[in-house]
């Protein structure tokens, strides 16, 4: 975890997408997340959709680091606002969300908005509330 890419942020210009640096921050993420350091998760996430903003799989990550910092509400946002998406190889948004949440689990880490998560993909009208 010590190598993140702080100077990312000085690559950006506005209006230039780079889905190879957008998907590195991504995975750095989801590295981050995996690790339990979810400030620098939702750091590198933010930053990753600065240069990707279409990229989902850093939109996933960025929701599971909003979870756990306790940003239920925000969270709970992002994982709805992309329900029904398409996420190559993983199927759907839906089954990424779930699998990550499954590895979580294996590994012991838990929060409350994972299971309200999981019955909200299963509602036909959704809500944060």
């Amino acid at each position: 975890m010590s190598k993140f890419p702080y100077g990312a942020e000085a690559w950006t210009k506005e209006g230039v997408v780079n889905s190879k640096i957008a998907l590195a921050l991504g995975d750095y993420a989801d590295a981050a997340v995996r690790a339990g350091d979810f400030a620098k998760a939702l750091v590198a996430a933010d930053r990753g959709i600065k240069f990707d903003p279409a990229l989902l799989l850093v939109k996933l990550n960025r929701a599971h680091a909003l979870m756990f910092l306790g940003y239920t509400d925000d969270a709970c946002r992002e994982y709805l606002e992309h329900r029904g998406k398409e996420m190559p190889p993983f199927g759907n948004w839906e089954d990424a969300v779930k699998s990550d949440f499954s590895d979580y689990r294996a590994v012991g880490r838990e929060h409350r908005l994972m299971a309200k998560i999981e019955g909200l993909f299963e509602s036909s009208s959704p809500s944060c509330r």
